[in-house]
């Protein structure tokens, strides 16, 4: 096993941790708004993306699918505090 292996096998138990912990947000009964779930399903599926993508091959620009999604996602996190009537509050 070589040390790029072990590297892509800690980013990916980091980031497999990261979704399974997102989707239990989403799973609990807790009263979330419809806001909050959007997020932590997209926290889900991007930290499911990442967990496999240091073992795909991929060329140097991903495919144009790929960077419409992670743009639009990226961008929607801030736009929803921004747009927030109670602002980011610390948890």
């Amino acid at each position: 096993m070589s040390a790029t292996d072990v590297v892509y096998g800690m980013l990916t138990a980091l980031f497999a941790a990261s979704a399974v912990y997102a989707l239990w947000q989403v799973v609990l009964p807790r009263g979330l708004g419809r806001r909050a779930r959007g997020d932590q399903l997209l926290h889900t599926v991007m930290a499911s993306a990442m967990a496999v993508m240091p073992w795909h091959r991929v060329g140097e620009v991903p495919p144009p699918g790929q960077t419409v999604f992670f743009a639009t996602v990226a961008l929607w996190f801030p736009l929803t505090s921004v747009l927030s009537r109670r602002g980011p509050r610390l948890v």
